[in-house]
């Protein structure tokens, strides 16, 4: 029989780290596995994905943006602000669209390629929990299928407002410098793949996956949909017309609970690229 009593036998730590002979590192690595034991514990987690969404809204808030495409004059009469592209090959074209893209860059190295490192590389987890797959599968098909033609119709109204040529088209070499949609079609194929790869899918994992998903475990599902949509928000602040910043609060919030629901960002991934690329694209059909 023990004869050690109760309260000076050794207690458990409540949240147990990783023990650094075990993570990897090696006996000589201890710091390093007792740091990467802490993201173990989902409070610590979640003040982590909280801390960097600050971070990153406001540097996002710093890119430079591009010169927009479209502009009204003194006398409100829209005009082409056609960059001067007479002497330009094709290929150097292209390359002016690539560099012009800085607000689509942005958005994949700071919604998208840096949560996603922390997610495999820090967490050490599956990109699937934070809604990086197909989710569940029929409501994702549901979702889609009501609300995508939903979104087509509101880009077509809304694609008949000057009140967006202060935002959209991101970037003045959409067309490759032509006139047309028929002359710059590959130009703005390119463009819209861009669009959808490196900004849309960035900004609905880190603001729907990394940032809802990430802290739904510590704050509940409800609020972790107010967080993203706060964030995402906030991120509309600047250029964006009033109308949008206040549409980004109901959207975040329906895009958020599709999210919940479906476990995956595809819904409102689809939904918003939608929107955004519907939009440039009435924009040029409506003003050219």
């Amino acid at each position: 029989m023990s004869n050690i009593s109760p309260s000076t036998q050794p207690q458990q730590d409540k949240f147990p780290l990783i023990n650094p002979r075990h993570s990897g590192f090696g006996q000589e690595w201890t710091i390093i596995g007792y740091f990467l034991g802490y993201f173990r514990r989902k409070q610590v987690k979640s003040t982590f994905i909280l801390f960097y969404a600050v971070l990153a809204v406001v540097l996002w808030s710093y890119i430079p943006q591009a010169p927009r495409l479209f502009e009204l004059d003194a006398a409100g009469k829209v005009v082409l602000n056609q960059p001067n592209c007479a002497s330009f090959s094709p290929a150097e074209r292209m390359i002016f669209l690539l560099l012009d893209s800085q607000q689509l860059w942005g958005a994949f190295l700071l919604f998208g390629l840096l949560p996603m490192f922390f997610v495999k590389f820090l967490f050490r987890e599956k990109l699937s929990d934070y809604g990086f797959s197909t989710g569940i599968l029929y409501r994702v098909r549901n979702l889609t299928l009501i609300f995508v033609p939903l979104s087509i119709l509101v880009t077509w109204l809304s694609g008949e407002s000057v009140h967006y040529f202060s935002t959209y088209p991101y970037n003045p070499w959409i067309l490759g410098g032509n006139s047309s949609i028929v002359e710059g079609r590959a130009f703005l194929m390119i463009y819209f793949v861009m669009y959808a790869l490196l900004y849309y899918v960035s900004w609905e994992f880190f603001f729907r996956g990394f940032l809802q998903l990430g802290t739904e475990r510590s704050v509940g599902c409800f609020n972790a949909i107010l967080i993203g949509t706060a964030f995402s928000t906030l991120a509309h602040l600047g250029p964006h017309p009033m109308v949008e910043t206040l549409g980004a609060i109901g959207g975040g919030i329906l895009w958020g609970f599709f999210v919940y629901r479906s476990r995956s960002i595809l819904p409102s991934l689809l939904m918003h690229a939608t929107l955004g690329i519907g939009l440039d694209f009435f924009l040029l059909y409506n003003f050219l």
